[in-house]
């Protein structure tokens, strides 16, 4: 299932001596939360069943990295 979805990033970087960085970044996705209701007697579904589910998503995302360059 998939819904509309919200993302917050903030990143920020650093370069404590000359020719090293570092960089870390965060990033949030809401993901509007989503229901399914498919029934064994919709079309093409005879063999599957009925599936009924509310699904509720967040997500997280982090990133570091080190730059070297000479």
């Amino acid at each position: 299932p998939d819904e509309d979805r919200y993302w917050l990033s903030v990143g920020v970087g650093w370069e404590p001596v000359a020719g090293v960085g570092l960089d870390a970044a965060f990033t949030y996705i809401l993901v509007e939360d989503s229901e399914v209701d498919l029934a064994a007697s919709d079309l093409g579904s005879t063999f599957r069943g009925d599936l009924s589910a509310g699904y509720d998503s967040d997500i997280i995302l982090l990133g570091l990295s080190a730059r070297l360059w000479f």
